[in-house]
């Protein structure tokens, strides 16, 4: 079916000189398959978006999804996704996620590449050290919640840990098997949304308020595939209860009566007396990973499974499990774990650089003067180049300004900055043995201030 709607468009490419039309017939077709068709918007042209519908893959990858919720809807409305049943999604999406977790591992196993230098690593290994493995990515979140909370001790600052959940219309089945008469038919994603929308109205209050807390979201399922929210937020000592009066206003304007308002919010302080921030979030994290150091979760699910259903519930419904609000990028902070050992000099960048070889959230925290400096107020960005290679078998020039589409790019990170001073970060060229080194053909964004010092050759990783 993807190979014949590309063809469809194609046609239509080749008939007709203007790709509107090629662009508003394909768009159409996607929008009467439910799926949502480019738009020539953030750099993309109308070219560029009818070319992506001319592509057997890009119907494939959004087909493939639509089939994989349709199926787990089905399920659901069903009332076969449920505790006693299959949580959080149907066994069958959790097969083919099992499935195609495992091909990918078997894909990234015999994949290897090598560097300049003759070393071979395979991708397997090269996964194994990055976020993209479970631990790692358990360790650097509590990392930072932990560094979060010493901040907050720091700056006197106060704890809240907020649960938001959805009107029992968005759940299609009770926790002791019954299918809800009140569901409304909405899946996982439509939840999500509700929840995203409610959100955008409390933000934005607490903006105009001034009010800005920081803190970490995380979004996980109850049992039968609905989503609800956990949010720890640290505020200013003294603003907790604005941000609650906040948080039940429009958790109240949200279909919720006054008698129905503790099963919708809930709101805690965190006391220190009784247990730190982390403790509150740890088994939030470690369920929504990997499950270490827990046993079993509320459904009763030996956490060895409960893990890959949820991850696997989050990629099938596209939802962002984890989300840090008011804090520093992580991208600056990773770049900077690049640089082991190294001395940054002084100012941010070199207080920055220290502060990640320790691990230390809280002294990153500091060096990037956030939370408590407003708007852009960064100590340390990212440094951006654009850069070009040469494949040595077709003589062809890979350039990375531009993407197939003939649509600009924005450079590839090679290092971090902070004012005048640079340090690059990716020192090693792992490309593969068909391509020529890499080459910087300048810098990119903010940084292109003062180029010169970066031109010529330069191996990435």
């Amino acid at each position: 079916m993807a190979a014949i709607l590309a063809r469809f468009v194609q046609r239509l490419l080749i008939q007709s000189s203007n790709p509107d039309q090629a662009l508003q017939v394909g768009s159409q077709v996607a929008t009467f398959l439910e799926l949502t068709p480019p738009t020539a918007t953030q750099g993309r042209t109308v070219k560029g978006c009818a070319q992506r519908l001319a592509e057997p893959n890009w119907w494939r990858t959004r087909l493939d999804r639509y089939f994989r919720q349709a199926v787990d809807n089905a399920y659901r409305h069903r009332g076969q996704v449920r505790d006693g049943r299959s949580a959080y999604l149907s066994q069958h999406i959790h097969n083919e996620y099992l499935r195609s977790q495992q091909l990918s591992q078997e894909h990234l196993e015999r994949t290897f590449l090598e560097s300049e230098d003759g070393e071979r690593v395979s991708l397997a290994e090269v996964w194994r050290s990055t976020v993209a493995n479970p631990a790692v990515r358990r360790a650097e979140m509590m990392t930072r919640v932990r560094g979060m909370e010493e901040y907050a001790q720091a700056h006197g600052y106060s704890g809240l840990f907020v649960t938001l959940t959805l009107p029992s219309e968005y759940h299609a089945s009770y926790k002791k098997g019954h299918r809800n008469p009140r569901f409304n038919g909405s899946t996982p994603k439509d939840g999500n949304d509700h929840l995203m929308k409610l959100w955008a109205q409390i933000r934005a209050k607490l903006h105009r308020d001034n009010l800005r807390p920081f803190g970490l979201r995380v979004v996980e399922p109850h049992h039968d595939g609905c989503p609800h929210w956990h949010l720890m937020l640290f505020t200013p000592t003294g603003t907790e209860t604005a941000i609650k009066h906040v948080f039940e206003h429009y958790t109240l304007k949200d279909s919720a009566r006054a008698d129905l308002l503790k099963h919708r919010l809930k709101i805690v302080d965190i006391d220190p007396a009784r247990g730190s921030a982390a403790g509150y979030v740890a088994k939030y994290v470690s369920k929504n990973i990997d499950g270490a150091h827990l046993n079993t979760d509320q459904t009763g699910q030996p956490l060895k499974d409960t893990p890959t259903r949820i991850r696997a519930w989050a990629s099938t419904w596209r939802i962002r499990q984890f989300q840090f609000m008011g804090t520093p990028p992580v991208g600056v902070w990773r770049e900077l774990r690049r640089l082991m050992g190294a001395s940054g000099g002084g100012g941010a960048l070199g207080t920055a650089v220290e502060a990640a070889d320790r691990g230390d959230w809280f002294g990153f925290m500091e060096a990037m003067q956030k939370p408590q400096v407003g708007g852009d107020g960064l100590g340390v960005e990212l440094m951006k180049a654009h850069t070009e290679t040469v494949n040595r078998y077709t003589g062809e020039i890979v350039t990375s300004q531009f993407n197939r589409y003939g649509e600009p790019l924005d450079g590839k990170v090679i290092g971090v900055c902070s004012g005048l001073f640079r340090m690059p970060t990716r020192v090693r060229h792992w490309l593969g043995t068909q391509f020529e080194p890499l080459k910087v053909i300048g810098l990119v964004g903010r940084q292109a201030d003062n180029p010169v010092s970066f031109r010529g050759n330069l191996g990435l990783v």
